[in-house]
Formats: C-alpha cells, structure tokens, sequence
C-alpha cells in the first residue's frame, strides 16, 4: 500500500533565470532562508525547465 501524499510532503520548486549569476546566488540564499523545504535551481541561460512551480526571470536579460 502507498503513502498517501500530505500537504507536508510538497517540496516547492523554484526556477532563478538571470544572466547575472551573482543574482541567481543572492535570490537562492535568500528563498531557501525563507523556505529551508523548497528546491531552488537556476541558470544564467534564457531557457525553462520544466516542472517547476514559480520562475523568477530577469526582465532585463543581457542588460
């Protein structure tokens, strides 16, 4: 029999695009301060992966 899945199992996932990668590590610090359960990634690359819950883009990527 499976374990049925509760509210805290759920592991948000966040997605960091910037091409800065400072910022991606400030922003990283900062999330997993004020959510130690979330699984933070990032890229400095203009792409998206899937499956993540909340992206934070750059809106001034190259800039």
């Amino acid at each position: 029999m499976s374990k049925k899945s509760t509210p805290e199992d759920f592991k948000p996932r966040f997605f960091i695009i910037d091409d800065d990668p400072i910022v991606s590590k400030v922003m990283e610090a900062r999330l997993l301060a004020q959510f130690p359960h979330c699984e933070v990634t990032s890229t400095t690359q203009p792409v998206v992966a899937p499956d993540q819950h909340i992206y934070f883009v750059d809106n001034d990527f190259g800039g």
